[in-house]
């Protein structure tokens, strides 16, 4: 395995900051899982129909609070828009 796509772990751009607190921890259930796995990357989604402008801020937020917990597991995690 070097990948698994995360589609379903919830929303990292939510419009409220619990949404995305309550994303980043069950993505980082699934980046745990895909260590012991052996995978080098996750793929996350930051998928949204609020402003663009919106979203790209929230993504911010949420990519850089994620890399920062994942950084220890050695994962890439890559974005889809």
């Amino acid at each position: 395995n070097h990948l698994i796509m995360l589609d379903t772990a919830g929303n990292l751009v939510d419009a409220t900051s619990a949404g995305r607190a309550d994303a980043l921890d069950r993505h980082y259930a699934w980046a745990e899982a895909a260590a012991r796995l052996g995978c080098r990357t996750i793929r996350v989604n930051l998928r949204s129909a609020d402003p663009a402008d919106e979203v790209r801020q929230r993504a911010i937020e949420s990519m850089g609070r994620l890399a920062e917990r994942v950084a220890p597991l050695n994962l890439n995690v890559v974005a889809e828009n």
